[in-house]
């Protein structure tokens, strides 16, 4: 898809050592499932504890991640050509 490698980077779940960025991005996705009432809710609630956890970020920052990503992702989105979600 020629990413470019910290995205490709962000897209491996089994990366041994993620960067910060990586972890936000996963931290978000799993936010985002969530959000969505995904099936997989339980298990994405640990993902984001534990990205939360090796970030070192404490509750109320992650609240305010949850709050926000709607504009990550639109930011994102816009960063890569692609027209993001509709703006809440």
């Amino acid at each position: 898809m020629n990413l470019p490698d910290e995205l490709r980077a962000t897209c491996i779940a089994a990366d041994p050592s993620p960067t910060s960025d990586a972890q936000i991005a996963q931290m978000i996705t799993a936010i985002g499932a969530i959000q969505r009432r995904s099936p997989r809710t339980w298990i994405s609630a640990i993902d984001v504890r534990d990205c939360a956890e090796r970030l070192g970020l404490r509750p109320l920052v992650v609240r305010t991640v949850f709050a926000q990503r709607s504009q990550y992702m639109q930011r994102a989105a816009e960063m890569f050509g692609h027209p993001g979600p509709p703006a809440a």
